[in-house]
């Protein structure tokens, strides 16, 4: 059988070849993993944003339906002509809203 050699620099080449293949598949997988966790954490923050304005959506809308039971109640009185307790009903609902 004939003994085969081979160049070295050829072989050296394709050896820098793939191994600077391989560094760039690591940094553009480490890249792609940094955007993703910033991606994530953005998410999060988001969420947590979206979270408060459905809360403050959620009170806002409590706040609206005790508002028009306090109408209603105060429209009765003026109803009925009883100003009297329409002027005490006002009066604590100012010292509820105050204290």
């Amino acid at each position: 059988m004939a003994d085969i050699q081979l160049p070295l620099v050829p072989i050296l080449m394709a050896n820098l070849a793939l191994a600077l293949l391989a560094l760039f598949f690591w940094l553009r997988t480490r890249h792609t993993r940094q955007e993703l966790a910033d991606i994530t954490a953005q998410e999060r923050h988001l969420y947590r944003m979206l979270q408060e304005e459905m809360h403050d959506l959620e009170t806002l809308r409590m706040a609206r339906h005790d508002a028009r039971n306090q109408l209603t109640m105060l429209q009765g009185f003026l109803e009925r002509g009883e100003t009297e307790q329409a002027l005490d009903y006002v009066r604590e609902l100012t010292r509820s809203t105050t204290e």
